[in-house]
């Protein structure tokens, strides 16, 4: 259930709520319904859209948030990979 109006995702039994706005995107993570702390992650955003691609990095924005500086349009498709150090990597796939 999305927590923030966005589309909610479930991979590794952790949750990925992707919001986007015209500010930018953000992403919320949930691990067994508790915020996971993002300080330690890295990521990125690859957004396909109108037969275009854009990637854009996601960095800790405290407690559970990552942001990226990219506004994701209508009817795009977005992958976003997730990394913790000492993890493999989780991508989680998304359409707007």
């Amino acid at each position: 259930t999305p927590q923030h109006g966005g589309v909610v995702k479930v991979e590794h039994e952790m949750v990925f709520e992707l919001v986007r706005s015209d500010s930018g995107t953000r992403l919320y993570l949930r691990d067994h319904g508790k915020p996971y702390p993002t300080e330690k992650l890295t990521g990125n955003v690859t957004i396909l859209a109108s037969g275009k691609k854009s990637d854009a990095a996601l960095a800790p924005a405290g407690e559970n948030i990552m942001k990226a500086d990219v506004i994701i349009p209508d009817g795009a498709k977005v992958l976003v990979k997730v990394k913790e150090d000492g993890h493999h990597s989780v991508t989680v796939r998304f359409t707007f």
